[in-house]
């Protein structure tokens, strides 16, 4: 399966990275054959293709670049592939921490969540991977105790409502986009 490994700008623990906002840094991806850099990619990112291998830059790092980046082997278009998804590809996942953007800026799909009685994702992510986050009712205030992944968010059985994570930074309470939990409507049949 092909392998990452990171260099400047960062350093690496609990197999992700955290970089240091406004730095250069690089990823660089091995494998047994043709390797490529999941799309989308952000704006600021450069690929540099090799002899199986490929390296991602990302300039001038912000809390947009928060985020998974997946490396797969290339699978030419005529070919199918033959591996297990798993033995395809290797991930890494970059923290910019940045005090004045604690939650990664979210996409507006995200804040409409439909309801699923098994679970809901809250899709609040920090920049930071030590920040500490609470899920909140709103407009109660409530506190909701939830599961938290820091690279995915909360996953709780919600009811329908707004919800709102919470973290604090430098002793300032701080405050993501409020989540709406919906009832998808059902379909009649005519």
């Amino acid at each position: 399966s092909p392998t990452s490994s990171t260099s400047r700008g960062f350093f690496e623990r609990r197999g992700y990275s955290s970089l240091v906002p406004n730095s250069v840094f690089n990823i660089s991806c091995t494998g047994k054959r043709s390797v490529v850099w999941e799309e989308p990619l952000p704006a600021n990112t450069f690929v540099l293709p090799g002899y199986y291998t490929a390296t991602l830059f990302i300039y001038n790092a912000t809390v947009e670049n928060t985020g998974y980046y997946m490396c797969v082997y290339e699978t030419p278009e005529d070919e199918v592939e033959s591996e297990p998804e798993e033995e395809n590809e290797a991930g890494i996942y970059v923290f910019v921490p940045d005090p004045k953007a604690p939650f990664v800026p979210e996409t507006p799909d995200n804040l409409v969540v439909p309801m699923d009685m098994t679970g809901v994702p809250i899709s609040c992510r920090v920049s930071d991977p030590f920040s500490d986050v609470i899920l909140r009712s709103v407009p109660s205030g409530e506190e909701m105790p939830a599961y938290y992944d820091n690279k995915m968010g909360f996953f709780r059985n919600l009811s329908p409502g707004q919800y709102q994570c919470e973290t604090t930074v430098n002793g300032q309470t701080v405050r993501s986009v409020v989540y709406t939990v919906k009832v998808e409507g059902k379909l009649r049949q005519t």
